[in-house]
């Protein structure tokens, strides 16, 4: 299965960019052991949420030029962002392991985009094909069962306007396995949510 991470800097702790690069990197090396296939990342900097991802393993990932180069950007963006005072620096990052839709394709490999939302995924969706077959508005554009998860919770925030009863809503209509974790585009936060309880996270103020 996906080795899934994120990690969230608080605007109020004083942390370099490179004990953050070095804090991110670990982690990527830490999940690669879950799967070598495609690694990838997505940066929220509270102005722009940007993805980078690649059909490598996470170590060749982060020790790539475009990666690199990536991940300065976006320091260099969150250090201009005029609100960062009031804006967490938030990451969440993925090293896959194949189970639908080819990692060849980039489009497959997560993080996976839609509109106004950003997420990664671990777990299998054994009826993703009957979802989509059930949700005819829904376009489907990818080979991984990620997309429908995202869909299906995007269509439901906009039925629900709450992320909470969305995120029930959609969990209720998958069958399988699913950790998750993506960014919504305009809100501050980073949603978590597990129907096998492989979520963990902790809080270091000594980071």
């Amino acid at each position: 299965m996906c080795g899934i991470f994120g990690l969230i800097i608080d605007k109020d702790e004083n942390i370099s960019f490179d004990l953050i690069n070095r804090a991110v990197n670990k982690l990527f090396i830490f999940s690669e052991t879950r799967g070598r296939e495609a690694a990838g990342i997505a940066i929220n900097t509270g102005s722009s949420i940007d993805v980078l991802k690649q059909a490598v393993s996470a170590n060749s990932f982060i020790r790539s030029k475009k990666y690199k180069d990536f991940f300065n950007q976006e320091m260099k963006t969150y250090k201009n962002n005029k609100n960062r005072m009031q804006t967490n620096i938030a990451f969440i990052g993925h090293s896959r392991l194949v189970t639908n839709g080819f990692q060849s394709n980039d489009s497959n490999n997560q993080p996976i985009i839609i509109p106004n939302i950003v997420g990664i995924h671990n777990g299998i969706i054994a009826n993703d094909d009957q979802l989509w077959k059930e949700n005819p508005d829904l376009k489907r554009e990818y080979g991984v069962d990620t997309e429908i998860l995202l869909k299906l919770f995007r269509k439901n925030l906009i039925e629900e306007n709450d992320i909470k009863d969305s995120i029930k809503r959609t969990f209720n209509l998958i069958n399988g396995s699913a950790s998750t974790a993506f960014f919504i585009n305009n809100l501050p936060l980073l949603a978590l949510a597990t129907n096998t309880g492989a979520l963990f996270y902790i809080k270091n103020k000594n980071f």
